[in-house]
């Protein structure tokens, strides 16, 4: 797939080779989560970054095609598109999505409850 050809957004479950999708905002709740616990940003990264890392495992996506295989077999239905982990550009911007959302949560803790 050239770059120029790379979804900005995708609404399919499963579907993660798009830039952004339905799961960018859970991204940005991570974020804010951490800024409400007041987790440092530099501790946020390193925790995304290493969940992507495994997310994004053979053991990960394998877990993922065996368990849509059993939920089929079990119910007759698909719960989503076959997952073959996220792209490069999906992962680097769910991390931005998450350091988006500690800064926004932050900047709105200073504003209205820091005096």
């Amino acid at each position: 797939m050239c770059s120029s050809d790379l979804p900005v957004f995708t609404t399919g479950f499963g579907d993660e080779e798009a830039i952004f999708s339905v799961y960018t905002l859970s991204h940005v709740v991570l974020g804010i989560v951490f800024a409400w616990l007041q987790i440092p940003l530099w501790v946020l990264i390193v925790f995304h970054v290493i969940f992507e890392i495994i997310e994004n495992s053979d053991f990960t996506i394998n877990g993922f095609r065996s368990f849509s295989t059993k939920f089929k077999k079990t119910t007759g239905m698909q719960p989503w598109t076959p997952y073959n982990g996220d792209s490069l550009a999906n992962s680097v911007a769910d991390t931005f999505a998450s350091i988006f959302g500690w800064i926004l949560a932050t900047e709105i803790r200073k504003e209205f409850f820091v005096s």
